[in-house]
C-alpha cells in the first residue's frame, strides 16, 4: 500500500514539474490537498491492533484521504501536463460508457457502502493491503462522484448527488450501529462499541464538511453566482446623469 502511495505522489509531482518547465504554475493548494491525502492515506494503512485501531484507519483511507485526493483534481492535473495525443486518449476514456457507469453517484455510492457492509459483517475486514485499496478507491470515487472537482462530461445534478450522500450517510450511520449491537466474528464487544462509535461520529464529522462543500455548489453565495467568467466583456460603468444646468 505505501508502495502505491509513493507511486502516486511521485507522479503528482512529476505532472506539475512538467507544467511549470512549460511556464503554467499548478496552484499549491490543490498540491497541498494532494499530499495532505496521502500522508491521511499512509497514516490509515499502518498496522491495527485492534478493531477500533482499524476503524480509525477507515475514517483516514476511506473518508479523510479520499476528501483531501479529490481537491488535488489529479485528473485535471493529467490532462495539463500530458501530451496532447494522450490527453485526449484520456479524455475519450473518461467519457466511455464503463468509465461515467463507475463514476455514477449511485454506482459509488453502492461499492462503497455495500464494500462496507461486506467487510464488516463478515469478518473480511482483516484482510490486509487488498482491503486497504479497496477502501482508499470506493472512498476516491464516491467522494469525487458527490463533489469533485476534476472534468467530468457526464456528472448527474446536484439534486440527485445530494440524495445520494443522504442516503449513504444513512446507510454509514446504520451499520455503526449494527456493529455496536453486532460485533463481528472475533471482535470483543467492548472493542467493537469503541469502533462502532469512532465510526459513527468521526464519520458525521466529515460527512458535514462533504456536505458543506456541496451546499455551497447548490447555493452559491451572490458573488460567486454573478461572477463574470474568464475572458468575458465586462459591463460599461454606469455614468451619473447629467445635473440640473
Amino acid at each position: 500500500m505505501i508502495g502505491l502511495l509513493v507511486v502516486a505522489a511521485v507522479a503528482y509531482a512529476a505532472a506539475a514539474l512538467r507544467l511549470r518547465r512549460r511556464g503554467v504554475d499548478w496552484p499549491p493548494g490543490r498540491a497541498l490537498a494532494w499530499y495532505f491525502g496521502i500522508a491521511a492515506a499512509v497514516a490509515g494503512s499502518g498496522h491495527a491492533h485492534s478493531f477500533r485501531d482499524h476503524m480509525a484507519g477507515h475514517l483516514l483511507l476511506g473518508m479523510a484521504a479520499p476528501l483531501l485526493l479529490v481537491f488535488g483534481r489529479p485528473v485535471t492535473l493529467a490532462l495539463r501536463a500530458l501530451p496532447v495525443r494522450p490527453a485526449r486518449r484520456l479524455a475519450r476514456v473518461l467519457r466511455s460508457r464503463p468509465i461515467v457507469l463507475l463514476t455514477h453517484p449511485v454506482t459509488a455510492g453502492v461499492l462503497d457502502a455495500g464494500g462496507m457492509w461486506l467487510l464488516y459483517t463478515t469478518g473480511l475486514h482483516s484482510g490486509g493491503v487488498l482491503i486497504q485499496v479497496h477502501l482508499l478507491l470506493a472512498g476516491y470515487l464516491f467522494t469525487a462522484a458527490i463533489i469533485g472537482r476534476d472534468p467530468a462530461p457526464h456528472r448527474p445534478g446536484p439534486a440527485l448527488r445530494a440524495a445520494v450522500l443522504v442516503a449513504f450517510v444513512a446507510v454509514h450511520g446504520i451499520l455503526a450501529k449494527h456493529l455496536y449491537a453486532h460485533p463481528p466474528p472475533g471482535v470483543p464487544a467492548p472493542d467493537a462499541e469503541q469502533a462502532a462509535q469512532l465510526m459513527y461520529y468521526g464519520g458525521d464529522l466529515l460527512h458535514l464538511v462533504v456536505i458543506a462543500l456541496l451546499c455551497r455548489e447548490l447555493f452559491p453565495s451572490p458573488a460567486r453566482a454573478w461572477r463574470l467568467p474568464t475572458g468575458a466583456p465586462k459591463p460599461p460603468l454606469a455614468t451619473e446623469p447629467p445635473g440640473p444646468t
